[in-house]
């Protein structure tokens, strides 16, 4: 992973640039932030100016199990 990033607009929202790995391989990291730390996320598709697909990862405050 690059970098991330904290989205404040409508809601807070985390945002892992994460566009390096494969969508099997996130979907493995998104199962072991629930299991792990209760943290409930989403994938969230990107295409880039060049037309490459990738994938980051999405946290909502909303969804942070306390």
């Amino acid at each position: 992973m690059g970098d991330g990033f904290f989205f404040l607009l409508d809601q807070a929202v985390v945002v892992l640039c994460t566009e390096s790995f494969t969508k099997e391989e996130l979907e493995v990291l998104i199962t072991a932030l629930y299991s792990k730390f209760g943290i409930k996320s989403t994938l969230n598709k990107r295409i880039s100016s060049t037309g490459t697909v990738g994938w980051r990862i999405r946290i909502s405050k909303k969804v942070w199990i306390n």
